[in-house]
């Protein structure tokens, strides 16, 4: 370096290089696009970005910073949005107190083998991209809900931690759906590592809910409205993967309680049900427009929410094996229920609990009438008229209110839920305690006259078991129900025999016919066996 005479060699400043360490425990993605890697865990920042799999090297892995959280961190949206000044409280809190009670999963150590220790969970980006690939895919039939499914929702996890929870929640259970449906019975550990990974996320969108709820300042009920179907989905799937768990124990006790139960669902979709209700009432203002709703063609009718003519293929429902004896056998079936229900209504007048049972036969029929009957008219069975809440995106409010009007090749889960939806709260308190009797085997041999149930308890059985005859068909429409109407009918048996019906009303009819449920289960068990 050459010094000029003017210039001392004091006055010369050198520019210090800046300290870099090379990272050397980055993830093979980026070493293989040679770029840097943030190191984060489970997946680093530019995979998560750009949905790619995040693999570290088996000596990466145990370096962890402490602070790391397991979460896929939620990019920030370019555009905020814009909350709406509606009711301080829409949802009764203790719903979900409720619902998080009961879905504590009823699993020990001793279901899983000692391998569990070495697997690990699926991180969120794989949880995210699977819904991405496949859950958002097969989780509707219904062609109005594909591109919410698809595009809407994954758009708006990215910007709401309780949506976000929501859908990896759900994708766990499809994951571990179809983890049961490709493996045999020796993975039970690796189904289990996927559905406490759902748990977490589901216990977390249920914490966030409940943290939405209490700050009446900035409520979000499109978030609330757009996560709750995915947790219903999730309560519902977590039930029948939990039931499998419990069934390839190496021991099992006949006489334990059902490890299945719909209470956790049905305490989600009257929660649903309350928020639309209360929105509808306290909303004011149609001037509102959500900021992260995307551009339409007309806002007023937008090109997402025009009916799409019937699709030409009939979904599984219609297809279903049981699908044309279910519709020969089934107006009988309910013609005889009925006479069950005038007769006990002669004897008791106007019991509250026989008026709550015949108000839900009431639904049930409808819903059959509307199902099988070719000449049946277009009545709607809605939610909730959800089209009248300017303050939810055109997308949400289709999504949550539309209609429900049975046409020729209309998927059936919807109608069918809609038995759920409407069923008044004393219906649901006279039948649910004697559900959560149901048990896992049959008791052999059944005592006389054990156990005891009123008219009123027989009903509500009877309503309920009628119920999940119909549901037996969306087995296969609807993978996050799948065989749980089957698992439920024959834990409610197990518990109470398949003659309650016959011992209370003798001479109604029956002759030597064996009670329609259950013998619709028998033809579907037989089935099952042949498949």
């Amino acid at each position: 370096m050459f010094i000029s005479e003017n210039q001392s060699q004091g006055s010369i400043k050198y520019r210090t290089r800046r300290c870099h360490q090379k990272s050397r425990t980055g993830c093979q993605e980026c070493k293989r696009r040679r770029i840097k890697c943030d190191e984060e865990k489970p997946s680093c920042t530019r995979c998560v970005l750009s949905l790619q799999s995040c693999v570290y090297s088996p000596k990466a892995l145990f370096i962890v910073d402490p602070g790391a959280r397991d979460e896929l961190p939620l990019q920030t949206a370019q555009r905020s949005v814009s909350l709406s000044p509606i009711a301080p409280s829409f949802l009764d809190n203790s719903l979900l107190s409720e619902a998080s009670a009961y879905s504590t999963p009823a699993l020990t150590k001793e279901t899983c083998h000692n391998e569990a220790e070495d697997s690990l969970p699926p991180s969120d980006t794989i949880l995210y991209h699977h819904y991405l690939q496949h859950t958002s895919h097969i989780t509707t039939h219904h062609q109005n809900d594909k591109t919410v499914l698809e595009i809407y929702i994954p758009t708006l996890a990215l910007q709401s931690k309780v949506v976000f929870h929501s859908i990896l929640a759900l994708s766990a259970a499809c994951l571990c759906r179809d983890m049961i449906a490709e493996r045999t019975s020796s993975d039970i550990a690796a189904v289990n590592q996927v559905l406490m990974a759902g748990y977490r996320h589901y216990n977390r969108a249920s914490e966030q809910t409940r943290d939405l709820i209490s700050q009446p300042n900035t409520p979000k009920p499109e978030h609330l409205l757009a996560s709750t179907p995915f947790l219903i989905g999730f309560a519902t799937a977590s039930q029948q993967i939990n039931h499998w768990i419990e069934s390839r124990k190496p021991t099992r006790d006949p006489s334990q309680p059902l490890i299945a139960s719909l209470r956790d669902t049905i305490i989600l979709i009257k929660g649903l049900r309350a928020t639309l209700q209360v929105l509808r009432r306290d909303d004011v203002s149609s001037s509102h427009k959500m900021a992260y709703e995307p551009e339409l063609p007309n806002e007023n009718e937008p090109a997402l929410l025009e009916s799409k003519p019937p699709a030409t293929t009939p979904p599984p429902s219609h297809t279903h094996v049981m699908y044309p004896m279910i519709a020969a056998t089934s107006e009988g079936a309910f013609s005889r229920l009925q006479e069950r229900l005038d007769s006990t209504s002669l004897s008791y007048g106007d019991d509250a609990s026989l008026v709550a049972c015949a108000e839900a036969f009431q639904r049930l029929s409808t819903v059959r009438n509307l199902t099988f009957s070719s000449h049946a008219p277009p009545t709607p069975l809605s939610l909730d008229n959800a089209s009248k809440l300017p303050r939810l995106p055109p997308w949400l409010r289709s999504y949550i209110g539309r209609p429900v009007i049975l046409l020729p090749n209309e998927p059936l889960v919807r109608p069918f839920l809609t038995f759920l939806i409407r069923s008044s709260q004393e219906y649901l308190d006279l039948l649910l305690p004697l559900l959560d009797e149901s048990l896992e085997g049959p008791i052999e041999p059944m005592p006389d006259g054990l156990p005891g149930l009123t008219e009123a308890q027989a009903l509500a059985l009877d309503i309920w078991a009628h119920w999940c005859v119909l549901m037996f068909l969306v087995e296969e429409e609807a993978w996050w129900i799948g065989n749980l109407p089957f698992i439920l009918l024959t834990g409610m048996l197990n518990r109470y025999g398949d003659d309650f019906v016959a011992r209370l009303w003798p001479g109604n009819g029956q002759g030597q016919d064996r009670w329609w449920p259950a013998s619709m289960l028998a033809c579907l068990g037989e089935v099952k066996r042949c498949q």
